[in-house]
């Protein structure tokens, strides 16, 4: 790929090379439909002077608050076109928070999927004073009157608007596309927030491509590659390596239906590469393991210790011959059975966001399944480090991308420098003066090793290790991971903070649990925490804690039967732990734990 300087210029690339060829599909009553580079960037170009036409000016923000679609794409390069910057915000948000980050941003316009979004919008737009436009992509009944001097228009509308507009207004606007500088704002992304309001974080067009270059060094990608789209765009990780790279490269994205569709989806589409979370390939996992029983179970077990063996004990050696016959019938028996349900094309999973625990990180690897881990933050757009996919190691986040430097500080937390780190919070020099040290470099918050190799292994955030009453710090992170490793848990968290040793607040996978206990239906916490059951997971967890130290080992637990959810405000958009949040709503449950 040529050098470029800004986003648009990544489809730019692509019109002038395969103008013809698909790149988003939808699926639509059941058939997925495509559109090719060239409709996209015609889509783009009205889409861009109509928002002229409708007053969005150089500088003017414009939020995105809808599900990953083509129009996603078409806003955002419309909006990078004029110069504009793009505000994405996370659908499953409350109208109070889209309220505070459209006031925050100065957001000046609003893209919304549907009408049910424009009514969040109008419940706090008196709150947004430079909010004067709401544009609607899907023209559903709107059934409501919008407040006096907010302005609705439907995105096909802000489309013909371009398409009937002077082709003298059109040919500035090409020449505007090309002269888009690596300096200029491209996007203003809200952290999720574990505590307090989020910070916007500015990202220029030269942070976005930095790391897009930096991954394409990285992943090896090309034109013939087909990617599942589910992660919200909204979150900096799926728009970056599931939207900009896959452009970059000439790839072609498929969007999911919803989350509820993704295995239905990938028979569909084939994937070639699947980026997620840890969260879908942990519950992968567990789906598979539920379904296994008896003479079932035996030999999943026998078919994963030889991929085991042979996938990662023996990477770099050569199979023995026993080995590879057992291989051989470990694949036709049971391993070509789970690669069918991916759809049968996977060349590698990538998995970012939060850490993957060692158990599932080998589970698809045993199966011969790549897994590809990275690790970021929105603050460097998003990715800092990944294993290559040629060389993988498990527990790892990889090593620094080609542009990335990294050091630790003296405390061990990790410190980044690149053109891929972020410009600063929006309004917030305070802020943006604390993310740094006297030197430059982005203080990551997290605590890290780095080998002779320079992998990097992430150990724990730093504000959230748990510092006991005799002084010794135990770091939840991996802890809650490894228990996790269990298929009977479903999430964790660690408490223990000033206490004398460690407790724990655990869900259950109650599906799993059900088996083992079948009285156990729709339970609730009273039931959980019967003697029987919570000896069983007792046992669960000694089974996985046996190499901790004797500090950082759980002495006692509370059972939850309510999973923490975004909705209750216990997990962020991105599905990490409010832990303040959660502490003080089960204060109750944790103080007994350590009554007497």
């Amino acid at each position: 790929m040529k050098q470029v300087y800004n986003l648009v210029d990544l489809l730019l690339t692509q019109v002038r090379t395969q103008p013809d060829a698909p790149f988003l599909h939808r699926k639509i009553d059941g058939i997925y439909q495509s559109l090719s580079f060239n409709e996209v960037y015609e889509n783009t170009l009205f889409a861009a002077v109509g928002l002229q036409v409708n007053g969005l000016q150089e500088g003017d923000k414009v939020a995105m608050l809808s599900h990953n679609r083509p129009e996603w794409v078409i806003g955002d390069l419309a909006t990078q076109s004029i110069r504009g910057v793009n505000v994405p915000i996370y659908p499953t948000l409350s109208p109070e928070d889209i309220g505070y980050i459209l006031k925050d941003s100065e957001s000046k316009a609003v893209i919304v999927e549907n009408s049910s979004y424009a009514e969040k919008v109008m419940k706090v737009v008196s709150k947004c004073p430079k909010l004067d436009l709401i544009i609607i992509i899907d023209q559903d009944d709107i059934g409501w009157r919008p407040t006096e001097g907010i302005r609705i228009k439907t995105l096909d509308e802000i489309v013909e608007d371009g398409i009937n507009t002077d082709v003298e207004i059109k040919e500035a606007l090409q020449n505007l596309m090309k002269a888009l500088r690596p300096a200029d704002l491209a996007s203003i992304v809200y952290t999720s927030g574990t505590t307090g309001n989020p910070k916007g974080v500015a990202l220029t067009h030269g942070n976005f491509v930095a790391n897009v270059t930096d991954i394409m060094e990285t992943w090896k990608i090309d034109e013939t590659d087909r990617l599942l789209s589910f992660l919200p765009l909204s979150h900096v990780f799926e728009r970056t390596a599931g939207y900009y790279v896959p452009m970059a490269f000439g790839a072609q994205i498929y969007y999911a239906e919803s989350i509820d569709t993704v295995a239905a989806d990938m028979l569909l589409v084939q994937p070639t590469i699947l980026i997620s979370v840890p969260r879908l390939y942990e519950k992968i996992r567990t789906k598979i393991l539920e379904n296994l029983s008896g003479v079932k179970k035996r030999l999943f077990g026998w078919a994963l210790r030889i991929g085991r063996r042979v996938y990662i004990q023996n990477r770099d050696e050569k199979i023995r011959i026993m080995d590879r016959i057992r291989l051989s019938w470990a694949k036709r028996l049971v391993f070509s059975k789970v690669i069918k349900k991916t759809g049968g094309s996977i060349r590698y999973f990538v998995s970012g966001g939060a850490p993957l625990s060692k158990e599932v990180n080998e589970f698809f690897e045993g199966m011969g399944f790549s897994v590809v881990e990275g690790y970021g933050m929105t603050e460097t757009s998003p990715v800092i480090a990944s294993n290559p996919p040629w060389d993988r190691r498990g527990g790892s986040v990889g090593i620094p991308l080609p542009s990335v430097k990294v050091k630790l500080a003296k405390d061990g937390e990790l410190l980044v420098k690149g053109p891929s780190v972020m410009s600063g919070y929006y309004k917030k020099p305070g802020k943006t003066k604390d993310a740094f040290d006297k030197d430059g470099w982005l203080r990551t918050g997290d605590i890290a090793k780095i080998d002779s190799d320079g992998y990097i292994q992430i150990v724990d955030r730093k504000k959230e290790l748990i510092v006991l009453s005799n002084g010794k710090k135990v770091p939840p992170l991996p802890i809650e991971e490894l228990i996790k490793g269990s298929r009977y848990v479903n999430q964790i968290i660690l408490v223990g903070d000033k206490h004398n040793y460690i407790s724990a607040l655990i869900v259950p996978e109650i599906e799993a649990l059900s088996k083992q206990f079948p009285h156990l239906d729709s339970p609730e916490d009273k039931a959980l925490n019967a003697p029987d059951i919570r000896a069983f997971i007792k046992k669960v967890i000694a089974s996985k804690c046996g190499q901790l130290s004797r500090h950082e080992k759980i002495k006692t637990f509370y059972l939850l039967a309510k999973p923490f959810s975004e909705e209750a405000g216990e997990l962020t958009p991105t599905l990490k732990y409010k832990r303040k949040v959660i502490c003080k709503k089960y204060a109750k449950q944790i103080g007994a734990m350590y009554d007497g």
